[in-house]
């Protein structure tokens, strides 16, 4: 039987319609059998890499997903590559990045992952203010390894590059519990 898991991922892209890739990712999840239960609003943050790039936009999403977290990761992958993405250097640019953050099995304790090529929780996680600010907007008591998700986020203040939520009207996504406009 498939493991129940609840499954916190990074959204992430610099290059391209960028909303639209985000939006295309949720759509090739909910296909495969994730169900999207949040979705932060997106959020602006500087590029740290190589070379001059464009900024990114972030998000965070949490979903239910009943299958292994290696599954789940090649699921995000192929999306990645739906969306343009090709293996390049480390930090470079990307039309889309998705990274699986954290896990949660059925009874709500945390579900680790250390194997080749997937460790959850992720390894920058804690350090990083694109990905811990929103995550923090949809689930701020979030128990991590280091006290709770906005508690982790206070620390970092001061420390990351600024990261600002984006003023939107309408959001980026639509849940299927969300009401049609």
């Amino acid at each position: 039987m498939p493991e129940a898991l609840r499954a916190w991922i990074a959204l992430g892209a610099n290059m391209g319609e960028r909303r639209e890739a985000f939006r295309q990712a949720l759509k090739g999840l909910a296909a495969k059998g994730c169900r999207v239960e949040a979705c932060s609003s997106l959020y602006h943050s500087a590029a740290v890499g190589p070379g001059v790039q464009e900024d990114y936009l972030n998000a965070v999403i949490r979903l239910r997903w009943s299958g292994s977290p290696r599954k789940l990761l090649a699921l995000c992958k192929q999306l990645e590559g739906a969306a343009g993405r090709i293996a390049g250097e480390r930090w470079g640019p990307r039309p889309l990045d998705l990274d699986l953050l954290f896990l949660q099995q059925a009874d709500g304790r945390e579900r680790r992952c250390r194997e080749e090529g997937l460790q959850v929780p992720h390894p920058g996680l804690l350090e990083r203010t694109f990905v811990l600010a929103p995550l923090v907007e949809i689930d701020p008591d979030l128990e991590l390894a280091s006290g709770r998700a906005a508690e982790c986020l206070r620390r970092l203040a001061g420390r990351e590059p600024h990261v600002t939520q984006m003023p939107e009207s309408t959001p980026w996504y639509r849940l299927p519990s969300d009401p049609l406009p």
